[in-house]
């Protein structure tokens, strides 16, 4: 049913379907003899509140002159025209979850509404429960969608998304999890997002788990950024993963996403910052560019001309921050990508200042950044680890710019790294050829009077072209003598493993380490 709650708020009367409600001036008016149910306030005095319970067979359209509340409790809405719920005002909804909800929505992709939980206004979720939002039957549709901005500050959301197979158009704009134009900003709760299954056997047209994840779009004169403060965000998806999507224009392209061909302040700032929470995100497709004009099937991308499938972890165009937090990203395509202007007003770069953070690309870089400048990435303190493929691929990919080192624990392979910067304050060293499988072990001082300082289990991994690593550690200072080894795992004794990489205490007997080889620290 629908409760309606409000200071000052009476029944006034009944007709038909409809029942209107007054605080002596304006009204509410809850139509159920329409499909969708029609809500309708007038009231900009107070905030009004609808609680939600029980079970739904249509949709729910919200019109309202001001903020209002949206209580869900143990809630499920289905509808088979147009979004589960549609908030068609430009105002604040404070969703409150309570209990278990759900809303399911097979809506047509083409329609202008085209998400299960579709507003023109921000919504902001809160409370003890939890929302579900399974893909919907027609495919091509958001879970959530806000016309302004998002915003979790406690709750679940599990949402699942999907591509379209009958279309194959892969760019579309409603594929995603979470679809925001201004910001999305989470500062606790959880959020799951996956890419539901396509279709299954031999009648499969594209891969399992088509979709995307947190969008945000930007607007001319608006923002489009990212922000999380903390809480446990998981997206699985078979394309990008989280993106502020914004693109500044870009002559090398040439495109742009206001079609101006101007890139200057009044474009949105596309970053994304990272300042707690856990943070695992998996980015499972093919990368694939519409020049590739491949067919489709289910272990290659498309044919369209259309199609572009760039399975990302995260993405900013402009500038990525992460202050805190654990944060494993796994990907295809790049793990972390920044920047594609080189004319952005706002620069492109990578800034690492703190947390735990793990970049892996099976595919390409670990962490790239189109970059205007130098540094193009800079690490000031945290763990980092940036694993690339071979050659070009790199661990840390500044294009021609330089990476910056000033703090942390660090390791970034791949066929190659960009240039450490003049101006970093941290000392590091280079090794060649990673050996797969093997712990590769940092060992300073002398075989009698030394000690294991640095120890990072090297993933199996096939490539064509011989891996390198940069390392950079507190213990390891220039002018110091160390030596490197690639050692059986069995050789080292290590209290905390991130990724690979021992963040707690080691040890290791000298002798069992094997043949060393020098290690310059600069």
């Amino acid at each position: 049913g629908i409760t309606v709650g409000a200071s000052g708020l009476t029944t006034s009367g009944t007709t038909g379907g409809a029942t209107t409600f007054t605080d002596g001036t304006k009204t509410v008016v809850i139509d159920t003899s329409v499909s969708p149910i029609a809500i309708t306030s007038a009231i900009t005095g107070g905030v009004v509140k609808f609680v939600l319970t029980g079970t739904f067979s249509t949709g729910l359209k919200i019109t309202s002159a001001a903020a209002f509340g949206l209580a869900l409790t143990d809630v499920a809405i289905t509808s088979t025209t147009s979004a589960a719920i549609y908030v068609n005002s430009a105002v604040r909804t404070f969703v409150v979850l309570s209990g278990s909800n759900s809303l399911t929505e097979s809506s047509d992709a083409s329609a202008a509404v085209n998400a299960a939980f579709y507003s023109k206004g921000a919504l902001l979720f809160s409370g003890s429960g939890a929302l579900s939002v399974p893909a919907g039957s027609a495919y091509e549709t958001n879970a959530i969608q806000s016309k302004t901005h998002v915003r979790l500050a406690e709750g679940t959301l599990n949402l699942k998304t999907r591509y379209n197979p009958s279309t194959k158009d892969l760019n579309t704009e409603n594929t995603y999890g979470l679809s925001a134009t201004s910001a999305f900003v989470m500062d606790s709760g959880v959020l799951l997002i996956t890419s539901a299954d396509e279709l299954t056997g031999a009648a499969r047209s594209v891969p399992v788990g088509w979709g995307r994840g947190v969008g945000v779009k930007g607007a001319e004169g608006s923002t489009g950024f990212i922000v999380i403060n903390d809480g446990v965000l998981s997206i699985t998806t078979h394309d990008k993963a989280m993106t502020a999507k914004w693109k500044c224009y870009d002559p090398d392209t040439p495109s742009d996403s206001d079609g101006d061909r101007v890139c200057n302040s009044s474009d949105p700032n596309p970053f994304v910052t990272i300042n707690g929470g856990t943070i695992t995100i998996r980015a499972t497709g093919i990368t694939c560019d519409p020049a590739d004009r491949m067919t489709y099937n289910t272990t290659t991308c498309t044919g369209a001309a259309s199609a572009s499938v760039s399975p990302e972890g995260i993405e900013a165009k402009s500038i990525l921050t992460i202050n805190g937090g654990t944060v494993d990203v796994q990907a295809s395509d790049d793990a972390m990508n920044v920047g594609i202007s080189y004319t952005n007003p706002y620069g492109n770069a990578v800034v690492i200042n703190g947390g735990y953070v793990n970049a892996a690309s099976s595919d390409n870089d670990g962490i790239d950044a189109n970059a205007i400048a130098s540094p193009g990435i800079t690490i000031n303190g945290g763990v980092v680890i940036a694993n690339g493929v071979g050659a070009p691929e790199e661990g840390f990919d500044a294009d021609r710019y330089t990476v910056a080192l000033n703090g942390g624990m660090v390791i970034g392979s791949g066929g190659n790294n960009s240039s450490v910067d003049a101006s970093s304050t941290a000392d590091y060293g280079t090794v060649s050829r990673l050996t797969a499988g093997k712990t590769l072990s940092i060992w300073k001082g002398t075989s009698s009077q030394g000690a294991l300082v640095f120890a990072y289990q090297v993933p199996s991994m096939t490539v064509t072209s011989a891996l390198t690593a940069i390392v950079s550690n507190p213990a390891l200072v220039a002018g110091g003598s160390y030596t490197y080894f690639f050692a059986d795992a069995s050789a080292i004794t290590c209290s905390e493993w991130f990724h690979g990489l021992c963040v707690g205490s080691m040890s290791a007997t000298y002798s069992a380490l094997g043949s060393g080889t020098a290690l310059t620290v600069r």
